[in-house]
């Protein structure tokens, strides 16, 4: 037999037509029948639940500033810093969190170095220092993560 198959024409009888059964050729399936509607694009995933979590994830490692270091306007130009330096340009849908992990820790490293440098110039006496600025940018990264991580998890689900 060939790419084609034979089947019996649908709501017709043979008796109707006083002959044996008359038969129908259907293309093979996945054969191009024809002109199509184009797909619909792919929905993109909102940025926003990514950036609740990036800003969310500071304020575990906010608790890593001593009591004079942890001033709200240190916490606001952090979390400022921090979604500022997101990425503008487009990605897939649900990327891996492995993939990500360099480009977040580096964006958090550099927001805590900023962080760290302006807040410096505006209250010298309350400068952060380099154990206090680690320990923030750890803790913070591992926030970030986790929350991403939640964040990719529902966005498969």
């Amino acid at each position: 037999m060939t790419a084609e198959r034979t089947v019996s024409s649908p709501g017709v009888t043979p008796r109707d037509h006083g002959f044996p059964s008359p038969v129908s050729v259907v293309p093979p399936r996945g054969a191009d029948t024809g002109p199509r509607l184009p797909a619909a694009p792919p929905r993109t995933a909102s940025p926003l639940p990514l950036l609740v979590a990036d800003g969310a994830a500071l304020l575990p490692a906010a608790l890593v500033l001593s009591g004079a270091q942890r001033h709200p306007l240190l916490v606001a130009l952090l979390i400022a810093v921090s979604l500022l330096l997101r990425p503008r340009e487009t990605r897939p849908p649900v990327p891996g969190l492995l993939e990500e992990l360099p480009a977040v820790c580096g964006r958090v490293a550099v927001a805590w170095a900023a962080g760290a440098v302006l807040w410096a110039a505006y209250r010298p006496q309350d400068a952060l220092f380099g154990g206090t600025e680690l320990t923030g940018l750890g803790v913070q990264a591992a926030a970030a993560c986790a929350l991403r991580a939640v964040v990719h998890g529902r966005r498969r689900a």
